[in-house]
């Protein structure tokens, strides 16, 4: 355990200030859980504003971990196949 210093992610004026590009912050959140759900299988379960900061160089920081998920191969691979599903539908529509 360690003491985070950051803004939260949905202080969009900290971030301003901090020269944060708060569509950085939000591409990098969503690759960040990516790939805890399709490459770890070990995610944080509850991702709210008060349990994410940004740090001064921009970088997430997830805090309490106090709820997780695992996801099995098996299921991981179910989620991926739906998720290009409706992109396809998504791309070809």
């Amino acid at each position: 355990m360690e003491h985070m210093h950051g803004v939260r992610i949905d202080d969009v004026v900290a971030l301003k200030k901090m020269n944060i590009d708060a569509r950085d912050v939000a591409r990098n959140g969503l690759h960040a859980y990516l790939k805890q759900i399709f490459q770890d299988g070990f995610f944080h379960g509850d991702p709210h504003p008060g349990n994410l900061l940004v740090t001064q160089n921009g970088d997430i920081a997830f805090l309490d971990f106090g709820l997780v998920g695992i996801l099995r191969p098996e299921k991981r691979d179910l989620l991926l196949r739906m998720l290009t599903g409706v992109l396809n539908a998504m791309l070809t529509s």
